[in-house]
């Protein structure tokens, strides 16, 4: 018996061990509502270490077994990654985090969790006070209300200033302090601010409202290193953009590119698959020094409308090796006869894309036109078929999609005059040698009968 309790003991503290040993997920509120910014923290016990960075390539947002879009952040600083993403809408999601590679002891260990986030508003129920204006006696009404902050971006990495965009979302006012400040926004009302700069990093700016939100305040002054090899040489803020759009309207857009060594980069090569956006200042990239911030200049523009996204690579040399950064770029053009209000009061059209879908629908790309009924809410979706355009569909000057049409009837109609044109040939032949031989003869005998009977 003693010794069965000992085992069961062991077997106790081997699942503990078990438990611990792998990645923690830790979301500062669980009580997620609709416009609010999840925060959350991936970490490891102690003595235990990422091999490598979660990049966004590793994290998958699902709705039941569909994958879907929610506009999400991850960020490594030592040994801990901060993560954000803005939940728009109620719903029951799936974050999903594949292929996280550590190291626990010498022992290199893989791990794939989930986590199930619940988004639901949280109505707060008050009694108002009011009075019955033909009996003059007070009676009370129940009234319901919404606070919901966003904050963008959920955390702050860079050399710069640090800036936090704040906005009320829901239907009350909303009062907020953070260092010494105190600020109240009416709803829909946006404010942006700029924490305290401490002598630590990372620290976190808390925002004190209907919740306590702690947002992490990475401010770098030197590079990154762990183990003499430095984790990041390159970094660009945003690390992923999102560009909204109107046909026909070229749109300005700035990424910051961050050198973190103290040495220069070189050989710097950007490349780009959008179609839709151009580079500006390519030759001013070439090289970037030590410690030096420098802007990418990009241009967008599209004759089409639609939803499209790719992705900018750079690659570069550092201390004799070539590495990559890639960012990713997703674009929604509006219709040409939108305005600068639509796009700013249309904040995320990753939401209109998931009505399009859910109605049986699909968002055409830029490279694709609808072959049936389309409606419209902000952006076009095709209730039918999204079919790829070709070049020649592509080329306005030759007709368009109506190219091939218009090449068709022309060959029809050649096609009719050269059968009427062999028919009037066939009945204007000239005759034979021998048919017109034939034809002398009769003529001649005929003459000679005539004169015959003449005489």
């Amino acid at each position: 018996m003693k010794k069965l309790g000992i085992t069961i003991t062991l077997l106790f503290l081997f699942s503990i061990t078990l438990a611990t040993a792998v990645p923690t997920l830790n979301i500062q509120h669980e009580d997620i509502q609709p416009g609010e910014t999840l925060l959350a923290t991936i970490s490891l016990d102690s003595g235990e270490e990422f091999i490598e960075q979660i990049t966004l390539d590793n994290i998958e947002f699902l709705e039941g077994r569909k994958s879907v879009f929610i506009e999400h952040d991850i960020i490594f600083y030592e040994n801990t990654h901060y993560l954000y993403a803005y939940l728009i809408r109620e719903g029951n999601f799936t974050l999903k985090i594949n292929n996280i590679l550590y190291k626990s002891g010498e022992e290199t260990k893989e791990a794939t969790f989930e986590k199930i986030i619940n988004v639901r508003e949280n109505l707060i129920i008050t009694e108002e006070e009011k009075i019955n204006q033909t009996t003059n006696e007070t009676y009370y009404e129940e009234k319901t209300s919404t606070k919901i902050i966003s904050i963008k971006p959920g955390f702050f990495f860079g050399t710069e200033n640090p800036e936090i965009t704040l906005e009320n979302k829901g239907d009350s006012n909303l009062n907020i302090s953070y260092d010494e400040s105190e600020i109240t926004l009416t709803p829909n009302q946006k404010q942006k601010i700029s924490p305290i700069i401490k002598n630590q990093t990372p620290f976190f700016l808390e925002l004190v409202t209907y919740k306590t939100f702690s947002i992490p305040i990475i401010y770098i002054l030197t590079p990154i290193e762990i183990e003499n090899k430095t984790l990041i040489i390159l970094k660009s803020n945003p690390s992923l953009l999102h560009v909204n759009l109107i046909a026909n309207q070229e749109k300005p857009e700035t990424i910051e590119i961050f050198n973190f060594l103290e040495q220069n980069i070189t050989e710097v090569s950007i490349t780009s698959n959008l179609s839709i956006m151009e580079i500006t200042n390519l030759e001013d990239l070439e090289t970037i020094k030590a410690n030096e911030v420098k802007n990418l200049s990009l241009i967008f523009n599209s004759e089409k409308t639609g939803y499209t996204e790719g992705e900018i690579s750079i690659t570069y040399t550092a201390n004799e090796e070539q590495y990559e950064l890639i960012i990713s770029v997703f674009v929604y053009i509006l219709p040409e006869n939108s305005t600068q209000e639509d796009l700013e009061t249309i904040e995320d059209y990753s939401l209109l894309q998931n009505e399009c879908e859910s109605s049986g629908g699909k968002v055409c790309t830029v490279e694709e036109t609808c072959d049936g009924q389309e409606t419209y809410n902000g952006i076009f979706c095709c209730l039918a078929t999204c079919v790829t355009l070709d070049s020649d569909e592509d080329d306005d000057s030759d007709g368009g999609g109506w190219g091939w049409l218009i090449g068709l009837l022309i060959i029809v109609v050649l096609g009719v005059i050269g059968f009427f044109a062999y028919k009037k040939f066939k009945k204007t032949k000239p005759p034979a040698p021998e048919q017109k031989l034939a034809t002398t003869t009769k003529t001649y005998e005929s003459r000679i009968s005539g004169g015959l009977s003449r005489g």
